[in-house]
């Protein structure tokens, strides 16, 4: 797994789960992210809070390249 310019929780997690030793928890992986340069973006989509992890300084992807 890399890293990308928006992450979800999960893909966080599991990306802190292939590359370090800690046991993942929504502190730990919260404080892994901002470890790594990603602040927390939490947007309310109809009602409802979806919880992402950005990080502008990663280029994003374009056509999935």
């Amino acid at each position: 797994m890399e890293l990308k310019q928006k992450m979800t929780f999960e893909e966080m997690k599991q990306y802190m789960r292939e590359h370090s030793f800690k046991l993942p928890s929504r502190v730990s992986v919260g404080r892994y992210a901002r470890g790594l340069g990603f602040r927390v973006y939490k947007p309310m989509v109809n009602r409802k809070m979806l919880f992402f992890y950005v990080n502008e300084n990663i280029p994003a992807r374009i056509n999935g390249k």
